[in-house]
């Protein structure tokens, strides 16, 4: 396969409350425990539709981005909130995983709601950043609106399957964790290698949900190929740009940079792997699905 097209499918991857949240953070004085219980408020906070508690939550100085849309001060994005967690939205959130190490918090979480008279799935990955108890930074991603319809049943598991087991202790290894992932997903030799999946390996992706993800680009590589001559870029850039680490999850952020001279692929990546006994067991894509669309990917 020409080179540059290779390259271009490898990045394709996909108050009230200062009472209540004062009360977790005081029982969780370990700062990894600590910054969770003050994430885990500000998600319940979102259910409640307690715009309040979630204002008191948040640092006045908070950075915030979503995919695909861009960057926010807090007046912009507290405006957004009061739409998107009005209390006249039935909410009802569940964690799916979370990772924290040092001042970020990475948490997968599924919030189940009604549109149009129908339940809906709606899985979010964010990475916050809290400091002196407050959220300073916020990355999220979310479902794609570009690929309806949203999910109709729950993402914790693909369908038909249990739920992972309990890892043993003996199963996990921090530095393992974060090196595997790294290996996984960083370019190189060993990029999505199969290899370095264990028997069983599941891997989710934003807006599509379970899926087989070699049997995927078994499929995609010939419908690039199809497309016509590859056109070689004008710069080709892929990083991980930071990764959150806890036990056996590593949540890994990827920028990935494609200039073309007519046209740009630009995405953000926040994926999930989950490693035990040195091989990857599943893997989460939280991917800019319009940056895709953009781009042409054809659709498998």
């Amino acid at each position: 396969m020409d080179p540059h097209r290779r390259q271009l499918l490898q990045t394709s991857l996909s108050a009230p409350v200062l009472g209540l949240a004062g009360q977790a953070l005081a029982e969780a004085a370990e700062p990894r425990s600590r910054n969770k219980a003050l994430v885990k408020a500000y998600i319940e906070a979102t259910d409640r539709g307690d715009i309040a508690a979630v204002e008191a939550l948040v640092s006045p100085e908070v950075k915030w981005w979503i995919v695909s849309r861009g960057d926010f001060d807090r007046a912009t994005i507290m405006a957004i909130n009061r739409r998107r967690f009005d209390q006249a939205i039935s909410r009802k959130s569940s964690i799916l995983g979370m990772a924290a190490q040092d001042d970020r918090v990475a948490v997968e979480y599924e919030t189940a709601t009604v549109e149009n008279g129908e339940p809906i799935f709606i899985v979010y990955h964010h990475l916050f950043q809290v400091r002196d108890n407050h959220i300073v930074s916020v990355r999220e991603w979310t479902d794609p609106r570009a690929r309806p319809p949203r999910f109709k049943v729950s993402q914790a598991v693909p369908p038909g399957l249990d739920p992972w087991p309990a890892a043993r202790p003996d199963d996990i290894d921090e530095a393992k964790t974060r090196a595997v992932a790294e290996a996984f997903l960083a370019p190189g030799p060993t990029n999505l290698a199969r290899e370095l999946t264990a028997p069983g390996f599941r891997w989710w992706v934003n807006g599509r949900g379970y899926d087989d993800m070699f049997d995927f680009f078994a499929k995609l590589m010939p419908k690039m190929a199809a497309m016509g001559p590859p056109v070689s870029p004008v710069r080709y850039s892929k990083v991980i740009s930071g990764m959150t680490v806890e036990g056996d999850r590593a949540s890994v952020l990827i920028n990935t940079d494609v200039i073309y001279p007519t046209y740009d692929y630009i995405n953000r990546f926040h994926c999930v792997a989950i490693v035990r006994g040195g091989k990857i067991i599943e893997m989460h894509e939280h991917t800019d699905r319009n940056a895709s669309i953009k781009a042409g990917f054809p659709e498998i």
